[in-house]
């Protein structure tokens, strides 16, 4: 039986026209350590942009520059996705 977090993390993966979700994940075991979450915004007065929704790297793992590898992935996104919009 499905939880409603896996649920709504297949509703948000699926919808990729609107959200932008990467994980960073160890080499190992290939556990998470991090997660971005933004969505494009859209504006009457503005063009559109990215908002980052969350992000969160796990506790074990910060000040090693995971959160700003996921930070500059969204960056990276926005830049192709909005591009002459």
């Amino acid at each position: 039986m499905t939880s409603n977090y896996e649920n709504r993390l297949r509703k948000i993966s699926n919808d990729q026209n609107h959200h932008f979700l990467a994980l960073y994940q160890n080499d190992f075991d290939h556990k998470i350590l991090g997660y971005v979450h933004a969505e494009i915004y859209e504006e009457i007065y503005a063009d559109p942009s990215l908002n980052v929704l969350a992000l969160a790297v796990s506790s074990d793992s910060q000040k090693s520059g995971i959160g700003t590898q996921l930070y500059r992935c969204c960056v990276e996104f926005a830049g192709e996705r909005l591009k002459g919009t």
